[in-house]
């Protein structure tokens, strides 16, 4: 089944129900990061729960997360929990 007949059948399944217009568009977003989970998982050969932040950044952002952007987001961190 292509991408397009997904997302269709996607939203066929989900008008078939009545709940709140707000949690169709969270459930519809999460059906399409689902997709794309599943075909990076396909491209680059690894199971979905192995992806972890860092993985999913460099591949969807292609950029490298190197051991200084760590440090310095670990500093953010930690500054936003003092506050």
């Amino acid at each position: 089944m292509s991408e397009t007949e997904e997302k269709l059948l996607d939203s066929a399944l989900l008008e078939q129900f009545d709940i709140d217009p707000y949690l169709k568009l969270s459930v519809g977003v999460s059906l399409v990061v689902h997709r794309q989970l599943l075909l990076l998982s396909q491209e680059k050969g690894r199971l979905v729960s192995e992806m972890n932040r860092e993985f999913l950044i460099e591949e969807l952002c292609k950029v490298k997360v190197t051991e200084s952007v760590r440090k310095e987001a670990a500093k953010l961190l930690n500054k936003l929990k003092e506050q």
